[in-house]
């Protein structure tokens, strides 16, 4: 059993009056915990390591006094703070603040959906991913003891649950194709020293090892399988839906069939939209729902910056259409405050000048309950149709497998499972002809 942690942490905790202050049997189990805490950061960013951008990632409460201990988990927190490895964003959503917002939301006839409270997030600090990230063994039979404990009886919980017990039972269908060209040339690409390419390196590996399961109780007591849902947003995360594409798209049915890959298209935006039309009307006066309809909401976008002679914005679009996408979601759509109309910026200028009453309302919600309303919510809507809407429709045999917004299924059950997918949108946005709902799903085959 390994973990993930920062080379020579277990020097640096080594001269800190924490540890000095230990009984010779608990020191070895301090640094344990040090490293376990680190762990939880990297494994909640696996679904960002394309990237490699790490990013704050929520851990509950309840998991860290589990694992780490009832109050020691505030000493290891502190410890790795002082030593400059993580941050802690305490702007949480927490317990009473969604209540105000669920009550508001009865009252106001439930238009709005339902939100859970959120956890503290942690983030590694530039110190320590410019230190690097490197695999350690636990040290000791009492941490070893209790994460196999907590993964079981996380793996437990999920396989009483009808919906997770199908996505589960999906998992231990598929094998990856270590010989697969997309494989091959990711691995070859992926010879350099960076972290990224370690990571790409470690989960070839990795993959090849985990074809040799076929039992949920067998993956759940491998040390590279994880599987979680978000409290926050109900996403499914789990090892296949965070590796990198290439390797997902090397993945092939252990019965010898191939897999296909049905995504929604420009999910984030198309969500965002659908749900104010859905409260507010499809009449808003705009382009808005042809344009999130037809895929043309990210042009128009281009096409505004261009009429605005921004012609870096609108290069960027042709150049680099994944950046232009998350800036336009960033700085368009989840800016994180209200700037005066003279101050904002200009992805969000444009889409104003495109859809003022969409804008308003995107707006007059962040300014209502805070800047990340908008994806929370966009994110809910998406889980609602790719996790419980769709596999309360699936039986118990079929094999679908989740990746945000989309899911991984068997080449020959394409349009089976297009019409599921059909069915679990269109009860979440009835007011769609089936036509133009099934446009907006697109099939890549592996």
């Amino acid at each position: 059993m390994y973990l993930y942690s920062i080379p020579n942490l277990h020097k640096a905790v080594q001269s800190t009056g924490l540890y000095n202050s230990k009984r010779p049997s608990e020191k070895q189990v301090l640094i344990d915990k040090c490293n376990w805490f680190i762990h939880s950061i990297v494994e909640g960013n696996k679904q960002h390591w394309d990237l490699f951008n790490y990013k704050p990632v929520p851990l509950s409460k309840e998991i860290l006094k589990d694992v780490i201990g009832r109050t020691e988990y505030l000493n290891v927190k502190d410890l790795l703070e002082e030593l400059g490895y993580i941050t802690v964003d305490n702007k949480y959503s927490s317990a009473s603040f969604i209540k105000l917002y669920n009550d508001s939301r009865v009252s106001n006839g439930k238009k709005a959906l339902e939100l859970q409270p959120t956890s503290k997030k942690y983030a590694l600090t530039d110190k320590a991913i410019t230190t690097g990230i490197l695999k350690v063994g636990i040290i000791t039979s009492r941490m070893r003891t209790k994460i196999r404990k907590y993964k079981d009886e996380k793996i437990n919980q999920y396989i009483n649950d009808p919906v997770h017990n199908k996505i589960l039972n999906s998992i231990t269908k598929i094998k990856f194709n270590p010989h697969h060209t997309k494989a091959l040339n990711n691995l070859k690409n992926s010879q350099g020293i960076t972290d990224k390419d370690k990571y790409h390196r470690e989960a070839y590996t990795e993959l090849q090892e985990l074809n040799s399961l076929n039992s949920i109780a067998e993956y759940a007591q491998s040390d590279s399988f994880y599987y979680t849902q978000s409290k926050n947003v109900n996403r499914v995360f789990h090892y296949y839906s965070t590796v990198p594409k290439a390797y997902r798209e090397s993945l092939q049915l252990k019965s010898g069939g191939n897999l296909s890959e049905i995504d929604l298209r420009n999910s984030q935006p198309l969500i965002i939209a659908l749900n104010y039309l859905k409260i507010n009307g499809k009449n808003d006066g705009s382009n808005l729902l042809k344009d999130v309809l037809s895929g043309g909401f990210y042009k128009a976008v281009a096409d505004k910056a261009h009429a605005n002679n921004d012609i870096d914005t609108y290069n960027l679009f042709a150049d680099d259409y994944s950046k232009f996408k998350a800036q336009v979601l960033g700085q368009g759509l989840y800016f994180n405050y209200i700037p005066d109309l003279n101050k904002i910026k200009p992805m969000e200028a444009y889409l104003m000048e495109l859809y003022p009453n969409f804008m308003r309302y995107i707006r007059n919600k962040k300014r209502t309950n805070g800047y990340k309303i908008i994806s929370i919510e966009a994110q809910l809507v998406e889980s609602s149709i790719f996790i419980n809407g769709l596999y309360n429709r699936l039986k118990i045999n079929d094999i679908a497998i989740p990746v945000h917004d989309s899911i991984v299924i068997p080449t020959d059950k394409e349009q089976y499972f297009l019409g599921k997918l059909v069915e679990s949108f269109k009860s979440v946005f009835p007011y769609l002809p089936e036509n133009n709902i099934k446009a907006l799903f697109r099939i890549t085959e592996y």
